[in-house]
């Protein structure tokens, strides 16, 4: 159950840290978590302005060819790494190590 938790976590990422069971783990500051709401905020926003310039909009996106696609792969997986960097930075040391604990081993979910 804690490796199903785990990956749980994982899939879900750093927006797992809105979640009220991971919020309470990591025993997050009312400050801290504003700031991680922000970013949150940041990285959506961002998100959607990648989606557009590529014109990826919604649950059924249109077809990329294979180069735009690489290329916009390439950029949500940039922005997803900036945004954990962001993250990991508004967490303290234990916090850091109690978020390590929670998501576990990397699983590839592909």
């Amino acid at each position: 159950v804690k490796r199903l938790k785990q990956i749980d976590v994982q899939v879900a990422g750093t927006r797992a840290m809105t979640r009220a069971d991971v919020q309470a783990a990591l025993k997050l500051t009312d400050d801290q978590k504003e700031k991680l709401k922000g970013v949150a905020e940041e990285a959506m926003k961002e998100r959607r302005d990648l989606g557009e310039k590529f014109g990826v909009r919604g649950f059924t996106p249109p077809k990329l060819d294979a180069d735009k696609q690489k290329e916009y792969d390439a950029a949500r997986e940039a922005l997803t790494k900036a945004t954990e960097s962001k993250v990991l930075g508004v967490l303290t040391d234990d916090q850091k190590a109690t978020w390590k604990d929670l998501t576990g081993p990397a699983f590839d979910v592909a």
